[in-house]
C-alpha cells in the first residue's frame, strides 16, 4: 500500500497537469471532448491522492520507521489517534493532506451543471502547483538508509484533542477559498460575472468563513489549556495565522450582504475574492513555519521555497488579470440573505465573546506550596472564599508517558465543587527512553461564573508541590459567544437565489 501511495502521488502530478492543459485548451477552442477530459482528470486526481494518503496513513499506523516522515513524527507506543493526526503534524504530510482536500473541493466544484472549463483549469493549476511542491521539493515517502529501533514520537504540544480538530478545520477553511478564486478567474477570463457566479462565490466563501471561525475558536480553546501559550489572549501560531484570511472573508461576505440589500453586486467583489485566496496561501505558509513541527522556518526548506514561489507567482498572475479585465465585468443582480434573524445572533455572539475575553483581565492567580493533607484558602474575583485541600501525589505510567499527578478537593464554603487535578507528563518511547522535556498539564473545574484552574510546578522530595491556583471569570462566554457568532453568521449570510436576469456575454468561453 505504501508503494502504491508513492506511485499514485507522482501520477496525480501528471494528471493535474493534464487537467489544467486540456481544460484551458478546451475552453479556448470550444472542444467539449477536451473539457470533459479535464473534468475527468480532476476526479482522477482525487482518487490518486486518496490512495497516496492511504499509503502514508498505512505507514504511520503500522510504524514503518523506514519512512523518514513516520520516524520523525511517531513512535511505536503512540496512541493510534495521534498516529493518524501525525498526517498533518509535519510539513510533508500536511501538504499531502492539503492536496487531498483541494482535490475533493475541485471534484465537487467541477461536478456541477454548466461548469466552465476556466474553473476546472484554474483549480487544476492550483493543484498542480501544490503537488509540484510535494513531489519535487519534499517527499512524504522518503526512505531512511537505516532502520531506527523506534521513532522520535509526536511533540507533547500536539498530543491534544484540540490539535485533532484545529489543523483540519484551518486547512479546510484555507483551501475553500480556491473555488471562489476559480469562479472569479473564470469571470475575468470570459468577461462574464453572472448571478450563478455570485451565488456560488458567496456560498463557498461562507463555507470558508465558517470553517475558519470554528477553527479559530478551537485554537483559542487549545491555547486556553496550553500553559506555553498563555491563554486564549495569546492564541496559538495556527490561530494567529488565520486572522487575516478570516478578516478578508468577513469583508467579502459583508460586502456581498450590503450590496445585496442595495440591489446590485459590484465587480470589485472579485478583488476581495482574490485577496482572500492570497491571504489564505500566506497563512498556510506561515502556519508551516514551525507552528506544528517546531522546526526552522519553512521558507528555509525546499518545500517552503517552492510554496513561496507559488505565492509570488499567484500574485503576479492574478494582479494583471484583475487590472485588465475588472472594468469589463457587468453588474449582475445579487442573491439575498437572511440577515435580520441570523445577524442579531451573530452580533450578540460577538458581544458575549468580548465580555468573556474581558473577564480574563479580572482573573486572579496565586502560587502556593502544599504538602499532602494541607489546605489553603483563596478568594475569587467575586469576593467568595474557596478552600483547596491537597490529596497528595501519585505516580503512574500510561500509554506513552510517565505521569506525576496531584489532586485537590475544592470547596466553596461547605459545598464540594469537585476534584482538581494537574500533572507533569514525561513522554517516552517504546523502550522507556524520554523523547521530550517534561510538560505540565493544566487542571480546570468549570462553574457558571468562572473557571477554577491549577498548574503544577516543582515537586519536592517530601511530595510538597508548588502550584499556581487561579480563577478566570466568565470563561464560558467566550465559547458560547463564539459558537453563536459562527452559527448566527452562517444563518445571516447564507445566500438565497435572487431574481434571475440575463447578463450580456462579454467574452468567449
Amino acid at each position: 500500500m505504501i508503494l502504491l501511495g508513492e506511485i499514485s502521488l507522482r501520477v496525480a502530478l501528471l494528471m493535474a497537469a493534464w487537467a489544467a492543459i486540456v481544460s484551458y485548451a478546451g475552453g479556448r477552442t470550444r472542444r467539449p471532448e477536451l473539457v470533459t477530459s479535464g473534468g475527468r482528470a480532476v476526479h482522477a486526481v482525487l482518487v490518486l491522492l486518496a490512495l497516496a494518503t492511504a499509503g502514508l496513513l498505512t505507514a504511520l499506523l503500522t510504524n514503518d520507521f523506514s519512512v523518514s516522515y513516520v520516524a520523525a513524527h511517531t513512535s511505536a507506543n503512540l496512541p493510534a489517534i495521534y498516529s493518524v493526526a501525525a498526517l498533518w503534524a509535519g510539513r510533508a504530510g500536511s501538504l499531502l493532506f492539503c492536496a487531498l482536500i483541494l482535490a475533493a473541493y475541485a471534484t465537487v466544484a467541477t461536478g456541477t451543471r454548466n461548469q466552465t472549463p476556466q474553473v476546472t483549469g484554474t483549480l487544476a493549476l492550483v493543484m498542480l502547483s501544490l503537488l509540484a511542491a510535494i513531489v519535487l521539493a519534499t517527499d512524504p515517502f522518503e526512505r531512511l538508509e537505516w532502520l531506527p529501533p523506534d521513532g522520535q514520537g509526536l511533540r507533547p504540544l500536539l498530543q491534544s484533542p484540540w490539535m485533532l480538530a484545529q489543523a483540519p478545520l484551518m486547512y479546510l477553511g484555507y483551501l475553500a477559498t480556491a473555488v471562489p478564486l476559480a469562479l472569479a478567474a473564470s469571470a475575468l477570463m470570459t468577461r462574464r460575472l453572472t448571478e450563478a457566479h455570485v451565488h456560488r462565490i458567496w456560498r463557498w466563501s461562507l463555507a470558508s468563513w465558517f470553517l475558519l471561525t470554528v477553527g479559530i475558536l478551537v485554537g483559542m480553546r487549545w491555547a486556553y489549556v496550553e500553559p506555553d501559550w498563555g491563554g486564549y489572549w495569546a492564541l496559538n501560531p495556527l490561530t494567529n495565522a488565520a486572522i487575516l484570511p478570516w478578516l478578508a472573508s468577513s469583508a467579502l461576505l459583508c460586502s456581498l450582504v450590503v450590496q445585496a440589500q442595495r440591489g446590485m453586486v459590484r465587480a470589485w467583489v472579485v478583488v476581495l475574492v482574490v485577496g482572500a485566496f492570497l491571504l489564505s496561501l500566506l497563512a498556510a505558509l506561515v502556519a508551516r513555519t514551525g507552528a506544528m513541527s517546531g522546526a526552522h522556518p519553512v521558507v528555509q526548506s525546499p518545500e517552503g521555497a517552492a510554496l513561496t514561489a507559488f505565492v509570488v507567482a499567484a500574485i503576479a498572475l492574478t494582479g494583471p488579470l484583475v487590472v485588465r479585465r475588472l472594468v469589463d465585468l457587468p453588474v449582475p443582480p445579487p442573491a439575498r440573505s437572511r440577515w435580520r434573524s441570523g445577524g442579531s445572533a451573530a452580533v450578540l455572539g460577538v458581544a458575549l465573546l468580548l465580555a468573556g475575553l474581558t473577564g480574563q483581565a479580572f482573573g486572579r492567580g496565586n502560587v502556593v506550596s502544599l504538602h499532602p493533607g494541607d489546605a489553603v484558602m483563596l478568594r475569587d474575583p467575586y469576593g467568595r472564599d474557596w478552600r483547596f485541600v491537597s490529596e497528595g501525589v501519585s505516580r503512574y505510567d500510561i500509554l506513552n508517558r510517565r505521569v506525576i499527578a496531584t489532586g485537590m478537593s475544592v470547596y466553596r464554603g461547605d459545598a464540594r465543587s469537585g476534584l482538581l487535578t494537574t500533572e507533569w507528563r514525561q513522554y517516552v518511547d517504546s523502550r522507556g527512553a524520554p523523547t521530550f522535556a517534561p510538560v505540565p498539564e493544566i487542571g480546570i473545574i468549570k462553574t457558571p461564573l468562572q473557571d477554577v484552574h491549577a498548574l503544577i510546578g516543582r515537586i519536592a522530595r517530601d511530595d510538597a508541590v508548588e502550584l499556581r491556583l487561579g480563577f478566570t471569570p466568565l470563561a464560558w462566554l467566550v465559547w458560547f459567544g463564539g459558537a453563536l457568532l459562527a452559527l448566527g453568521g452562517l444563518a445571516a449570510m447564507w445566500p438565497r437565489p435572487g431574481p434571475r436576469a440575463l447578463v450580456p456575454d462579454g467574452g468567449s468561453q
